[in-house]
């Protein structure tokens, strides 16, 4: 029971996490005063600002807060004359089974006097005892215990969690803002952060392996014009076995057309399956009818390449997958660093062409050699009957390897599409690896085949469907800390 807790109580954070970031206001300063009255050995921590006002937001608060204080006979409308709409909500383990979840709020008061009679009068009303603890009142009682520490309240589910919150400020080793891990990621997240999610991953560990490389996790989250980013921090229980290379956005940035998906990194064979075996653990990787859905995007069905199986095995140091949807299929353009064994793979692939009827043609484009399979098919709205169909294309150039599914995508246009965030190409931060997605054009063919991306979408009142874009960016690891970003892009 206490397991499923976790889990349950981990995901309605994180919800919670991805819901009040859109309408959060920059409040870092007094981060760490609340961070100090966190024991370390908390599950979780969500420092909240501001209390959404969008009505799907709206909704989650009440859902969230209202019937946590209705257990407590309390109204958010009466606390929140004294009250601010910022704070902190902690978890706490469970010595042995609970039924439920021992959480601790932290509340910032605006009027610290009527929070006081508030709480006089609460207690007048209902049976309590008063234990002082470090000099601070705390009165206990059947399902509520309270304690006010300056401008600050405290409110528990039980005694221990306001005696352990209380106790932990006073030494630097006893609560969350004075974790190592806590302080290196905080000091290189964006000043703007307006929204703090950290998470105790040890007890997920040994139980069903959920972060068996990670120990502790940091997000952070700011909104700037349209674009919603989450900084995130892992702490590593090992160091990184291999160092991270820098990845050169120039490259992507030429890519033309804006892409459907794009995929960029280093060493594909080993993370690229290791991602693709756990997207096949879970029932949204295919469609209700048993069909993967992975596998049909990295699949070209005129000349049935497996990219997978063919293609990816072409990575070396260096890798970049690029996916078009087009009315007619999938169109894809990979490019990648050459090695020996590429001569023997271009070959299985020139073979695999003939096979299904093209020729293997070479030929010469701005002075470039090209390698197209090409067939000529009847054509009736042609002068000659004729037209030249062009399964796919090679150019190697040099030590790089470029393959496309079309004459079109393997020389981009001179038009660059800005489908990266402008942030993101001024920043100065090395990156080792991306993952792109034009929401917009995805949603829809991802929303037939996944009932489950429809349901979520009416939980989170049609914004998941009117998102633009998601980027994910991976700025490698340092002294055990992985840092990335995801960066959504709305309307």
């Amino acid at each position: 029971m206490q397991s499923r807790h976790r889990s349950n109580w981990f995901i309605v954070l994180l919800v919670s996490l991805c819901w009040f970031m859109l309408v959060c206001e920059p409040a870092q300063a007094a981060v760490v005063d609340d961070m100090v009255l966190v024991p370390r050995y908390a599950l979780s921590a969500l420092r909240f600002h501001k209390r959404p006002t969008v009505e799907p937001l709206r909704r989650l608060w009440d859902t969230a807060l209202t019937p946590q204080l209705a257990t407590w006979g309390w109204q958010w409308s009466d606390m929140a004359t004294w009250a601010q709409d910022e704070g902190v909500l902690v978890q706490l383990p469970c010595a042995t089974q609970c039924d439920a979840p021992r959480l601790l709020w932290i509340w910032h008061l605006k009027r610290p006097d009527a929070a006081t009679a508030f709480l006089n009068q609460y207690w007048q009303d209902h049976a309590f005892d008063t234990q002082t603890y470090q000099g601070v009142p705390v009165q206990v009682g059947e399902r509520v215990a309270t304690a006010t520490l300056g401008d600050r309240l405290l409110v528990a589910t039980d005694p221990a969690a306001i005696l352990a919150s209380l106790g932990s400020r006073r030494a630097k080793d006893a609560n969350l803002g004075g974790v190592a891990f806590y302080q290196e990621a905080l000091a290189q997240f964006n000043d703007q952060d307006s929204l703090l999610f950290y998470a105790n991953l040890h007890p997920f560990t040994p139980e069903n392996q959920f972060a068996p490389a990670y120990d502790r996790l940091l997000v952070g989250v700011r909104s700037h014009n349209n674009e919603i980013h989450l900084e995130i921090a892992l702490h590593a229980t090992a160091a990184p076995a291999v160092a991270s290379v820098p990845l050169p956005l120039d490259d992507l940035r030429a890519l033309g057309d804006r892409p459907t998906l794009v995929l960029a990194g280093r060493q594909l064979p080993t993370t690229y399956r290791d991602l693709l075996a756990n997207l096949e653990t879970f029932s949204v990787a295919t469609t209700p009818r048993g069909t993967p859905i992975v596998p049909e995007l990295l699949r070209d069905f005129t000349l049935g390449v497996d990219l997978e199986e063919i293609i990816f095995p072409l990575a070396t140091d260096r890798y970049t997958l690029a996916l078009w949807r087009q009315p007619a299929g999938w169109q894809w353009w990979w490019q990648t660093r050459q090695t020996p064994e590429t001569p023997t793979l271009l070959k299985k692939l020139d073979e695999q062409a003939r096979s299904a009827g093209y020729d293997v043609n070479r030929l010469v484009l701005d002075k470039q050699a090209v390698t197209a399979w090409v067939k000529l098919a009847l054509a009736a709205d042609t002068s000659e009957g004729l037209a030249a169909e062009v399964a796919a294309v090679y150019q190697q150039d040099n030590d790089t390897l470029t393959l496309a599914s079309a004459l079109p995508y393997l020389m981009p246009a001179k038009q660059r599409a800005p489908w990266l965030s402008d942030e993101l190409t001024r920043q100065r931060r090395a990156i080792v690896g991306l993952a792109y997605a034009q929401w917009s054009d995805l949603y829809p063919y991802l929303a037939e085949r996944v009932p489950l991306l429809a349901y979520l979408n009416g939980l989170t009142a049609g914004w998941l469907g009117r998102l633009q874009s998601i980027t994910w960016v991976n700025y490698g690891a340092s002294d055990r800390l992985q840092r990335s970003e995801i960066i959504v892009t709305t309307n």
